[in-house]
């Protein structure tokens, strides 16, 4: 059996770490034999127990669509006037509303959205005509028509009842490219944290802080990053929480995993406790990188076991 690794509970006495995930195992109603190795079980149930669903809220950020509408709402309906325009005034509408309007830089961020292109007002878009390179420049109107010609703008959108719910669909379309970007984060908020505020809500001793900058033992192994969590301890530093969505199998999650022992091992000669919390499936192809860091870190689980291993078993 692998030797185990020593860990200070909450109050500050040894503990075994192999007796911390006994405990664990124990609520779960998992018995253990003499002659079974507690880190295989451990591992196991963890591997078993991995999450394959996604939050709803990983697969549509409605409130950064709707304010992406809200910011552009006014000029895509002057966008839309101009599409209703019989054919051969639509330039001189176009121009109308480009000379009246304060917010120049507007008016073309709202005309790339309706091809589902995001630009900032200082960036601007390569066009092939004729055989030659072309760079719309969104300080001009007779680019910005050019543009919009070349596109097909002016012709395909006037079928559309309403611009702004056709441009509501397409923000839908573009979100989806930023859901890798934010599992992370869904976890660290919508699991992680609800976890570990439901464990210490009746203890006033216990404050959750949330990329807390104020302890910070990344800098120590070279890199710029912030903690998910720091758990303080009537006012003091207490434990370190570290969370870890891996949905899809790779280098990184090998990466990731090298990682977190060396900054338990930090955590731990400063006197703070170190949790590392995964899930998601990907991890379950990694399972070699769980084994080798389990036996290193101060106590790794998956959210369900969050509230158990503060509550029950470091106590």
């Amino acid at each position: 059996m692998q030797k185990s690794i020593r860990s200070i509970n909450f109050r500050g006495e040894r503990l075994l770490k192999s007796n911390v995930i006994e405990c664990l195992l124990s609520n779960m109603g998992i018995s253990l034999s003499h002659n079974e190795d507690v880190y295989t079980i451990y591992l196991n149930y963890l591997a078993d127990n991995l999450s394959a669903g996604r939050l709803g809220s990983y697969f549509v950020d409605w409130k950064k669509i709707y304010k992406n509408i809200k910011d552009f709402d006014v000029e895509i309906r002057l966008l839309e006037s101009v599409i209703r325009s019989p054919y051969d005034e639509r330039k001189k509408r176009f121009k109308e509303i480009w000379e009246g309007w304060r917010k120049k830089h507007k008016i073309a961020q709202a005309l790339f959205l309706l091809v589902a292109i995001h630009v900032g007002k200082d960036k601007n878009i390569v066009l092939r005509v004729n055989n030659a390179d072309r760079t719309i420049d969104m300080d001009s109107v007779e680019d910005l028509i050019l543009f919009a010609e070349q596109v097909g703008i002016w012709d395909n959108l006037k079928i559309e009842k309403s611009l702004v719910d056709y441009a509501l669909g397409v923000e839908v379309g573009l979100d989806s490219n930023a859901r890798k970007n934010r599992s992370g984060t869904i976890f660290e908020k919508e699991v992680c944290q609800k976890q570990l505020e439901k464990a210490f809500k009746n203890d006033e001793e216990f404050d959750v802080v949330y990329q807390d900058k104020k302890v910070n033992l990344w800098k120590q192994v070279g890199k710029r990053k912030i903690h998910d969590f720091v758990i303080y301890r009537s006012g003091k530093p207490f434990m370190i929480v570290e969370c870890t969505y891996i949905g899809t199998s790779g280098s990184k999650p090998t990466a990731i995993a090298e990682s977190y022992p060396t900054l338990s091992k930090l955590a731990l000669e400063k006197g703070y406790r170190f949790m590392w919390v995964i899930d998601g499936m990907g991890w379950k192809k990694q399972k070699g990188d769980l084994v080798s860091a389990l036996q290193k870190i101060d106590i790794m689980v998956i959210p369900p076991l969050i509230r158990s291993s503060l509550l029950s078993c470091l106590r």
